[in-house]
């Protein structure tokens, strides 16, 4: 928001390539205004195609201007189905000026009735525009009064057209003029014109909230701020989830548990993804750190689904976790999160009571890890819990079924 900020300061003061900058990042961020006024920016430049683009990212994102937008580019460029499509899409989600401009389409293709119907929605979510066309259809269907009303509401809050047939409409007193007729519906069917505005608003900055989970948790293990690094920060946000899934599990809300573990993975996957697409710049550290963060999301989620009875689910995310942090383990030498994993996919066995031969191959190579005496000195509590479970667990494989 403040590099959108940004760009509105330099765009009032006529520096549009420097503002054009500065919405790229806001936009390539996610921030919805910023993909699209750099839209507006495009279409002012003649490039169409790159301004489709950003609006339909807008939309994507959530702005409903961009579904206007790209409705008068379909307009404009002969489409008029797919415009149509757009002015609907933004009409249904509650834009006027799409609102009106699907009334428009829809009264040029001679349903009047439906024109009516998005007229009137937009004139009574308070669109001026809404209440004029609203006045010109039922002008011309003869509903006169009815009219009047419009242009009269529509003419009071500014619309400089509506005051226009408003006059027209005291001076004639119901008597129509071919010429005057014309002129209005000349008006209303026109082609729409894109929403560019040429100094958009700023978007307010947050206020000052709570201090974030991550900076708490820094500062509980003495860790300035300022020095935090991309990995730290991963690791403090897995021991935050930590927390917040122990929490759950100790109410005994286990589906809200799996259910966060699942949103989780699904945010390090699409965190990965743009860094694989290069959208995001990523290190390989970093990317490391968030594989590994991924396949522990996975292993301490398995056995929550497994006591849910979604022993499928269960036995699958264990050997997905399992293979990805063997595979990170050999590359990068880190053994712990590996043993844990392979203690999770040999207890679910152990307790669905199948694969038996790998699981004990599992627990074994675990317990040969958490048994070494050269872990830091922080891993140690948590390293010999693990170790107590992987033994009781390589106890069950062995007893005879």
């Amino acid at each position: 928001m403040h590099t959108y900020n940004e760009g509105v300061r330099l765009a009032r003061g006529g520096s549009s390539e420097q503002a054009r900058a500065c919405y790229r990042r806001a936009a390539e961020a996610g921030l919805p205004q910023a993909m699209f006024n750099l839209g507006n920016m495009c279409w002012e430049d003649g490039n169409a195609a790159d301004a489709k683009l950003w609006w339909t990212r807008a939309v994507a994102a959530g702005s409903l201007e961009g579904c206007f937008n790209l409705g008068v580019l379909h307009w404009k460029q002969g489409d008029r189905d797919m415009a149509r499509h757009w002015f609907r899409r933004g009409a249904e989600a509650g834009a006027t000026n799409a609102m009106t401009s699907l009334g428009a389409a829809l009264w040029s293709d001679g349903d009047v009735a439906a024109a009516e119907r998005w007229f009137r929605a937009a004139a009574e979510a308070g669109d001026p525009d809404g209440d004029h066309r609203l006045g010109l259809l039922l002008d011309e269907q003869g509903r006169h009064d009815e009219a009047g009303t419009g242009f009269e509401r529509a003419a009071e809050a500014g619309h400089a057209e509506a005051a226009r047939s408003l006059a027209d409409h005291r001076m004639r007193h119901g008597r129509l003029t071919d010429a005057h007729r014309w002129w209005r519906l000349d008006q209303v069917r026109q082609e729409p014109q894109p929403q560019s505005p040429s100094e958009p608003e700023p978007v307010p900055e947050p206020e000052p909230g709570p201090v974030h989970p991550l900076v708490e948790a820094a500062s509980d293990q003495g860790i300035p701020v300022q020095s935090l690094q991309p990995a730290q920060m991963v690791e403090l946000a897995g021991s935050i989830m930590d927390g917040q899934v122990a929490k759950l599990v100790g109410e005994g809300r286990l589906e809200d548990a799996v259910a966060l573990y699942r949103e989780q993975a699904a945010g390090l996957r699409r965190l990965l993804s743009s860094g694989a697409e290069g959208r995001v710049p990523m290190s390989t550290a970093m990317t490391y750190r968030l594989l590994q963060q991924h396949a522990t999301y996975l292993a301490s989620m398995a056995p929550l689904e497994l006591a849910l009875g979604h022993v499928d689910q269960a036995l699958a995310h264990s050997e997905e976790a399992v293979t990805a942090l063997g595979a990170l383990a050999a590359r990068g030498g880190d053994l712990l999160p590996h043993a844990w994993a392979q203690y999770v996919f040999a207890a679910i066995r152990a307790d669905a009571g199948t694969d038996t031969e790998r699981a004990l191959r599992a627990i074994e190579e675990a317990i040969q890890v958490l048994g070494r005496p050269q872990h830091a000195p922080h891993e140690h509590e948590r390293t010999q819990q693990h170790l107590s479970k992987a033994l009781a667990v390589r106890a069950t494989l062995l007893r005879p079924r």
